[in-house]
């Protein structure tokens, strides 16, 4: 993790409320990854906006996929639950950015 990412860290998570920006679910800060919405390989750069709070099973999920090709691998092939799918149709419907 870059040195700008590792200060980021705290203040994105606490921004965040502690909350994974995909499933939705509360965790501690140990338990949380940083995770650019617009993934470095496709031209996302190291700035807060394009950071999010992610928990390590969304993270690791979503690799260097955009936010609603994500979304659609979780809704598809893991059945998030219920709570979870929930929370990615209100996703989609608000999102602006891929």
């Amino acid at each position: 993790m870059s040195s700008s990412l590792h200060r980021w860290k705290k203040e994105i998570h606490h921004r965040d409320k502690y909350a994974c920006a995909y499933c939705a679910q509360i965790f501690k800060y140990a338990d949380l990854h940083l995770d650019h919405i617009i993934p470095k390989s496709k031209g996302g750069k190291d700035k807060k906006e394009n950071l999010t709070t992610t928990c390590v099973r969304c993270n690791l999920l979503k690799g260097a996929l955009e936010k609603i090709q994500f979304i659609d691998k979780a809704m598809e092939r893991y059945r998030y639950h219920l709570k979870e799918a929930n929370y990615f149709r209100k996703i989609i419907r608000g999102s602006k950015n891929g």
